[in-house]
This record gives C-alpha cells, structure tokens and sequence, in this order.
C-alpha cells in the first residue's frame, strides 16, 4: 500500500446520518457547498429547517489564528485571513453541535462519505468523537475519478458500537494510519452533513456491501460489489444499473451525488463491482473471468424481487467502458450499455453481439489516454477502433441505418457532436458522442449531469423498444430467464405435436 506524504491533497469528506428503521425519525441536511466564502470566523452557523448546526475548530499545534471557514463551492473548512488553505489537517478538530429553539438536540448513527479526491487509501482515517469516546473510520483504495464516492461506516469502524450513539455533538479529526499503527496528517473539506433525528435504533442503509465467491487462478475469492437501492421504495420493482470504474479504482469510484438522487429518485437501482485487483480483464489485465462475475452479481439478486432482470443496464468508463462493451457482445444479459472515454478493442468488434441493446457512447476528442482515432497504445497492449468505427460496429451489428443523423448539443460548457444510428432492431439506436476538448477524465463543466441524460436515453429506448421483441430475450442466467425458456420449449413442443 501506497503511504500518504505529509504534504497538502485534497479530500474532501462528507459527513452523512444514516436513516433510521424507525417511521418517526427525521432527517436534516446541512450544505456546505454555497456560492459565498466566509473565513476568519470563530464559529459557523448553518440552519436547516428549525435546526441550526453550529461548527467550531480547535488548533492544538497549527496558527493560532487558524479558524472555520466556508470556500465558495468547495466545502468547510479552517482558514485564517492570512493563510492559502482551506483544508483541515490532522492539528485540528472540528466541533459540532446541533440544537432548535428549545436547546441540545440528540441525533444518532454517524457515518461518513468521502468524495472528489484524487486518492484515498485505505491506511487514511478519520477519528469520530461521541460522548468522549473515540471511534476510528478506515477509507478505501481509489482510482483517478474525481467524481468518486466512498461510503465509511459501521463495517469498517475500530469498535462498531458507535452506530448506536445518541449525543448533541460530535468531533471530527483526519488522520493517516501507517502499518506500525502510527498517525500522520490527512487532509480534508465538509462538503454537507445529514443528520437523522429522533431514533437511537441500528441505521437500514440505502447501500448494502456484497460479495460472490469465484474461482481466480485456481483460488476461490471473494469478489465485492455495492448495491446502492433508494431510500424509499414504493415500486415493485426496479431497473438495475451496473457501474464499472476505471482501472485502478474500485466499485464506490463511480457513485456520486447526481447519480444517488437518480437512484432515490427511485430511477433504478445502482451496483458497484469492484474488479480484480482493480481491473476488469478486458483483454488480459487479470486472471479474473470478469463475464462470469457479471452472472454471478446477477444470479445473486434471484430472490430479490425489487431487482428487474429483465431490465439490465451498463455504464462503464475507461477500462470500465470496455467491460461494458465485452458483455454487450459476449452475454444476451443487458438492454443498454454506455462506453465512456473507450471504444471497442478490434478482436471484440469481430464477434457479433447475441442481442440488440441500445448503446451511448461518450468519446473525448482530446483524449490521450484511449485517443478518439484508436490504434494500438503501447501500455495497454491492444489495439483499438476508432470511436466512429466502434459506434458504427454497433450499429451493424443491430440492422441499423448505415448512415447517421447529426446533432450539435452543448453539455456544460462544451460542444458535443452527436451521431444517431436508427432504426435498429427492436427499434433501438446507436448514439455516438464526441464531445469536443473533452480528455479522459471527461469533465464536462457547467454541472453537467452526463449519468442522467445517459439514464434518459435507457428510458426512451425502453419506452421504443417492441414488446414482442423483448418478450424474446430471454437472460442466461436467472430465476426469470430459466422461466421464461422452460415456457418457450413447451409452446414449441405443443406446436410441433399439433
């Protein structure tokens, strides 16, 4: 593992009070993240409602003058008049307190949420304070997407007792742990805080921790994935999305807030495999059969009603984007998947895909990384197609028009081009994006919501899609789809005795 220096980086840590089991529980939400900047400060105050949130710092070694402070956009932080950083080291502390007119008010389960930053190992912690004890909070390995989300909670606390904890005010202090068990500095912003009043009962969390057993290089391991479900659910049941990172990331890279209010939006239901050793084996990266992982995350929701099977989905970046093309063209498991900052390897773009899946291709036109042109890149060791080509491999692959339908649209504050292949099977389309001076990373600006209009062209396609058509798909593994063949073959049977 990887040790943290002891220099300034960016990680910004959202606090989060998970909802209770109990009906009269309350949940408040503090934002830190407002368009004015306030430092120099001895406290903050923060309203929600008919609460108020008040924050403090304290400085055990670093500028006297070191005090709270809010940074336009970013989050909360310690700042003085005369200092250059917002962000808050392991020499401080910051105190919070929550009350309404009638004084203290108890809340209960803390659990946080680290997200857009470049790095977080699992060696960084962060020190919760309740009722003076102190509980410790392990992060996780990260990849390089900025818009990356981790979860910290009870599972992976020193002394998971602290779920239970009801108090008026807690404290907060970063820190690094190294493998001789000492601390060192790890640095942080507050982006917002939820906190849920009004239950000291065990939290029933919205983002459940899962594993599959698979056999790796002649090893059984544990492979892990996240299911993200929304917190209230009043649909049967619900499409499910999966979400594949990029290579050297992990399963929680690919949540963030626009795509948790999708999912509790109740949109769909999102899944966060992690690959092994943080790829997935596109073209050799692993030993893993990262295919096999796909069915057996699937075949794990079979007695989950709440999990559509029939309505799969796959958004992928990078080396994530090549999963979801592989099992585009490898399974009949999915209706629609999303390349993002990838295209098709050449011996993928020569097998043909069993089913007809609606597909939304994101490419950046100043991509170094997998350029937009293709080609073999040296690192990688395989051999790309153009992103045109790849969309228009798709698009043959499904009877599409031979010929595309042009748009220019600007997400953020970038011009896209856009090409739709119609008139596909099943009454799907190929829609390929070169966004114009977008890189790898694919920052869009402008607070762009890439995964909603990706979840907005699913919709449509589903809504298009024939009825008899999808009546025909029939998934390879599955409750359902043993079901739904097992019918098939006795009206085939029935048909031929006649």
């Amino acid at each position: 593992m990887k040790l943290v220096p002891d220099v300034i980086k960016l990680l910004l840590l959202s606090v989060v009070i998970t909802a209770s089991s109990l009906s009269a529980a309350q949940t408040i939400v503090f934002d830190f993240e407002s368009n004015v900047s306030i430092y120099g400060q001895s406290s903050l105050s923060f309203t929600s409602g008919d609460y108020t949130l008040t924050v403090t710092s304290s400085s055990a070694v670093s500028v006297a003058d070191a005090l709270v402070a809010r940074q336009q956009g970013v989050g909360l932080g310690v700042k003085s008049d005369s200092s250059s950083t917002w962000l808050i080291t392991d020499d401080e502390t910051l105190h919070f307190s929550l009350a309404n007119s009638a004084g203290a008010v108890d809340f209960s389960n803390v659990g946080f949420k680290t997200g857009f930053s470049a790095h977080l190992f699992s060696n960084e912690t962060a020190t919760l304070t309740i009722n003076n004890t102190a509980y410790e909070l392990n992060g996780g390995s990260r990849g390089s997407d900025n818009a990356s989300a981790i979860l910290i909670d009870s599972s992976n606390a020193t002394g998971a007792g602290w779920a239970t904890e009801s108090a008026s005010s807690f404290s907060l202090t970063p820190s690094v742990k190294y493998s001789n068990g000492t601390l060192s500095s790890s640095d942080y912003r507050v982006i917002s805080i939820s906190i849920d009043i009004g239950s000291t009962s065990p939290p029933v969390s919205t983002l459940e921790a899962r594993t599959v057993n698979q056999l790796v290089a002649g090893q059984t391991i544990q492979r892990e994935y996240w299911v993200r479900y929304p917190e209230t659910q009043n649909q049967a049941s619900y499409p499910v999305v999966f979400f594949f990172h990029g290579a050297g990331g992990q399963g929680l890279n690919m949540l963030n807030p626009p795509l948790e209010n999708l999912i509790d939006s109740e949109e769909f239901i999102g899944v966060f495999p992690s690959g092994y050793n943080n790829r997935w084996n596109v073209s050799g990266e692993s030993d893993a059969d990262d295919v096999e992982f796909f069915q057996l995350m699937l075949n794990s929701f079979n007695d989950q009603p709440l999990i559509d099977q029939a309505k799969v989905f796959a958004i992928g970046r990078s080396n994530g984007a090549g999963m979801s093309n592989k099992l585009a063209k490898e399974t009949s498991l999915l209706n629609g998947i999303s390349p993002i900052v990838s295209q098709q390897l050449e011996p993928l773009s020569m097998l043909e895909a069993p089913a007809s899946v609606s597909v939304f291709q994101v490419n950046g036109d100043a991509d170094t990384t997998i350029p937009i042109e293709g080609g073999y890149i040296n690192w990688i060791g395989s051999t790309f197609l153009s992103a045109q080509a790849s969309a228009e491999n798709w698009a043959a692959n499904f009877n599409c028009s031979i010929t595309s339908n042009a748009d220019t649209q600007l997400w953020g504050n970038l011009t896209v081009q856009a090409y739709t292949f119609s008139g596909c099977d099943e009454n799907r389309e190929v829609r390929y994006h070169v966004v114009e001076g977008a890189t790898h990373s694919m920052n869009l600006g402008g607070g762009f919501d890439l995964y909603g209009e990706i979840w907005s062209f699913f919709k449509a396609q589903e809504a298009a899609a024939s009825t008899s058509d999808d009546a025909l798909r029939v998934p390879m593994v599955g409750s359902v789809g043993l079901f739904t063949l097992a019918s098939l073959i006795f009206v085939l049977s029935r048909f031929q005795k006649g």
